[in-house]
């Protein structure tokens, strides 16, 4: 095993945080990243068009601290915001945080050891769930290892799609996908599905390390159908951008992921928010579906022998899938959020 001191100056990690009007969270953040362990590494902050304080945040950090650097941009969005820092970073690995989250002091030295010792181009920690005074969950804390990918990975659709709790080899992060639209949902899920079938390997740790704090004033509170428009284009530039680079085998985990997202945790967004547009959005994207992502129909991953191999990870996609079939989908969603409700937090599923 590498201890701290033994790891090389050379094999550095870059983190990128996209900052958009973060007065209130960007200290906290700030201070969990320059406190790391680990000492080697920069923290590359996209000031990505604030026009609160968050600017004068950063470039006190950045005054303060010689690892922080701050680039300033026009607002963009997040995916182009977490794009240019991955353009300028010059780590061996790459981690991303977001401005309203904070991380344990020993985050990236462990997952940079647990990377770096078992040669794993990803390796991701579980998370806590929060809100402002109470831990809601622990998720992604499936056992510790190492597990290798390839087109039979059906199972990466299981993986949570935010970027923050993972570190990427930079060679396969600065890969991913560069999209024309810049979409306010599942932007992440996009940029993770464009580098999977460059990955021979992704490591796990058990351990809770980020700390992601649920915020009702996201960006996931609302979504028009210009919005729906925008995201289905994106998806479709994912999947054709997989077909460019020849990478067609992977198909049928892409398709997968987009029934995940067009079909399940879009339209429960759409619920959430009671949006007037429901059912022109959700028309829309059940014909984008079989139009455009036909592979997630008799999907080799939905046989009985890999849901019975692979129980954990399959078996809610799959009762998803006959309850879509079924055409009770969306009425279990609108059930579902009506528990959510009355409990007060969301049930991970």
């Amino acid at each position: 095993m590498t201890s701290a001191s033994q790891i090389p100056l050379q094999s550095n990690i870059s983190i990128i945080v996209p900052v958009h009007n973060s007065q209130e969270t960007l200290k906290a953040t700030l201070d969990s990243l320059v406190e790391q362990s680990l000492k080697n590494i920069e923290i590359i902050c996209v000031n990505d068009g604030s026009t609160d304080k968050s600017g004068a945040i950063l470039n006190e950090y950045h005054k303060r601290y010689p690892q922080v650097k701050v680039i300033n941009t026009e607002n963009q969005g997040p995916f182009s915001a977490r794009s240019k820092g991955v353009e300028l970073a010059h780590g061996e690995y790459i981690g991303f945080c977001d401005a309203d989250d904070t991380v344990d002091p020993r985050m990236y030295e462990k997952l940079y050891k647990t990377a770096h010792d078992s040669g794993s181009e990803m390796a991701l920690c579980a998370f806590y769930r929060k809100d402002e005074t109470n831990i809601l969950s622990v998720e992604m804390n499936r056992n510790s290892g190492e597990f290798d990918v390839n087109y039979d990975s059906g199972w990466l659709i299981s993986l949570n799609t935010a970027v923050w709790n993972k570190i990427i080899r930079a060679d396969i992060a600065k890969s991913h996908l560069e999209l024309a639209l810049n979409p306010r949902i599942s932007e992440d899920a996009l940029f993770l599905l464009s580098i999977y079938p460059n990955i021979k390997r992704i490591s796990f740790l058990s351990e809770p390390l980020y700390n992601y704090y649920v915020n009702n004033s996201n960006a996931m509170t609302s979504v028009s159908l210009t919005d729906i428009e925008v995201i289905i284009k994106s998806w479709e530039e994912g999947r054709s951008y997989l077909l460019r680079k020849s990478k067609d085998s992977f198909l049928e985990v892409f398709d997968l992921a987009a029934f995940v997202h067009l079909g399940i945790s879009i339209p429960l967004v759409l619920i959430k928010s009671n949006s007037k547009e429901f059912k022109s959005c959700t028309r829309l994207l059940n014909k984008a579906l079989d139009s455009y992502f036909p592979k997630y129909k008799k999907n080799r991953f939905f046989s009985l022998s890999y849901i019975l191999k692979n129980k954990s990870f399959m078996l809610l996609p799959f009762f998803a899938y006959l309850s879509k079939r079924g055409h009770m989908l969306i009425p279990l969603l609108k059930i579902y959020n009506q528990i959510t409700l009355k409990l007060g937090k969301d049930l991970k599923w």
